[in-house]
């Protein structure tokens, strides 16, 4: 199994030094003419634009944090044992401002690296080098752009939309905001130039951008812009027509088993679409001894913090007989220890804790470095079932929702006498159950309006919904993260 290393040494990181959401060090600055004159530079400048894919799921500035916990905990479906860290209390009781650090972790991982994919962008073009090759390159840092951007106006709205790589400090302070529509319209654009060229593999076991990554992408791109806040009804066709050309590629299928999504011998492939590359000697994270049940000891990893733990009404919403809710499938309750004072011996927890993460090389190494799925197969099923719903419900659409329900134990299952209505909240409840802490639910409650009940099994209004963690409502405000207050101290334009 091969695996992109990326070029983590900063290389390319400082070759533009601005103010704000590109805040770098004037003295490191250089001029990116000097720079890329050789291939090997444009895989440098690609590797750059890659790593901040990583960043997300990697560990933040307060203890036991990272910025992915933010996206579950909004949802009201996840709790924290860890007492000290105050973003993670900060949006699981929906009193987050906006100099929280997660929110600012959002905005400068995204604007890094929408940054890195304009450097490829602007000076690949140059270099001299087998235009495969260049092609490719290009065609990766226009899925990366689109990949930053999605994340950031889904998350914030309107924002600055950049182009051209930053390489002074007056343009980054100047920088004024795009409408959602402008960015959704550059995110497609990027999207259609990677699916495009011809240099991109259908698809790629080292970890690199695919054409069917893109695809994938460009699917669930523009069924979020079929719901809220663009409403662009017709976009529902588009969603469908490139789920369905994933799907009928014939190139990926779920997995037999559920513990094959976090088995290193299959990252990249099978249901693996896009994942973030972790990799021992390059770079590891934190998610493994974050996710394990508060100081039960069972883990050779130092610390076993409890900090993202599901929240125990949402882990009873399953129903009975679902394989997913069985032990260590997508949770657990008890584990054997292979090393320390309990080795050997069950540890029974009292509550849940997230298996669907769980590295078991790190309970051998204590290195984590297990891959973080962004884009999988099951993902594009329920894109496919939901969006074909809304434009005519065909077999397909039914055969791809009940691939998920057969995997997780639901056999025979008819769903032709569901209206469209029925079957839009089957397909939710399946999104909610199977794409679980993974980062997708929140970004569904955006483009819903809706927030799954777990008591009922029907979706509330998103305004008005009690999350469960908090026992708070959710308000209009929440449907957008406030942009960083240092941003909106250089330019006060940038307020939302």
């Amino acid at each position: 199994m091969k695996y992109i290393k990326y070029l983590l040494v900063g290389i390319l990181l400082n070759l533009a030094s601005c103010s704000g959401f590109l805040d770098e060090d004037p003295a490191t600055f250089f001029s990116p003419e000097n720079y890329y004159t050789k291939p090997e530079h444009a895989q440098a400048a690609v590797n750059a634009a890659y790593s901040y894919t990583l960043n997300y799921y990697t560990a933040s500035g307060t203890y036991a944090g990272t910025p992915h916990f933010m996206l579950e905990f909004l949802t009201g479906q996840a709790i924290t044992k860890v007492g000290q860290n105050q973003s993670n209390h900060q949006f699981i009781g929906l009193s987050y401002n906006n100099d929280n650090e997660y929110i600012r972790n959002w905005w400068q991982i995204s604007y890094y690296g929408v940054h890195a994919s304009n450097l490829v962008l602007k000076y690949v073009p140059g270099i001299s080098m087998n235009e495969g090759d260049k092609n490719r390159n290009l065609a990766e840092a226009h899925f990366l752009r689109a990949f930053y951007y999605f994340n950031l106006v889904r998350l914030f709205g309107e924002a600055p939309l950049l182009i051209e790589p930053i390489e002074d400090l007056g343009s980054a302070q100047d920088a004024e905001k795009a409408s959602q529509e402008e960015i959704y319209e550059l995110i497609v654009e990027d999207l259609k130039a990677a699916e495009n060229t011809a240099s991109l593999p259908d698809t790629d076991r080292t970890g690199r951008v695919s054409k069917l990554a893109v695809k994938s992408l460009l699917a669930k791109v523009y069924l979020t812009m079929a719901g809220y806040p663009l409403q662009k009804n017709g976009y529902y066709k588009l969603a469908a027509d490139k789920a369905k050309e994933v799907i009928e590629s014939n190139q990926y299928a779920l997995f037999d088993e559920y513990g094959k999504l976090h088995n290193k011998a299959f990252e990249n492939m099978g249901e693996h679409i896009f994942m973030a590359q972790f990799y021992p000697e390059i770079q590891q994270h934190l998610n493994h001894a974050y996710t394990l049940p508060f100081q039960m000891d069972i883990s050779i990893v130092a610390d076993e913090f409890g900090a993202l733990l599901p929240e125990e009404e949402f882990y009873n919403s399953y129903a009975a007989g679902d394989k997913r809710v069985e032990e260590q499938q997508f949770f657990y309750t008890e584990f054997t220890p292979i090393a320390g004072k309990n080795k050997g011996k069950k540890v029974t927890f009292g509550y849940p804790a997230i298996f669907k993460h769980f590295d078991f090389d790190a309970e051998n190494t204590a290195r984590q470095a297990l891959n973080y799925p962004i884009l999988r197969y099951a993902d594009v099923l329920l894109i496919y079932a939901e969006a074909q719903n809304e434009v005519g419900r065909t077999a397909l659409a039914e055969q791809s929702l009940q691939e998920i329900r057969e995997r997780a134990g639901f056999v025979g299952e008819n769903f032709n006498g569901l209206s469209q209505s029925e079957f839009r909240e089957a397909v939710w409840r399946e999104r909610n159950w199977e794409l679980c802490y993974e980062n997708q639910t929140w970004f569904d409650m955006l483009r819903t309006r809706k927030a799954f009940n777990v008591k009922t099994k029907a979706f509330d209004d998103f305004v008005g919904h009690i999350n469960l963690s908090s026992g708070k409502a959710l308000q209009a405000n929440n449907l957008l993260l406030p942009v960083p207050e240092r941003e909106t101290n250089i330019n006060p334009d940038l307020k939302n």
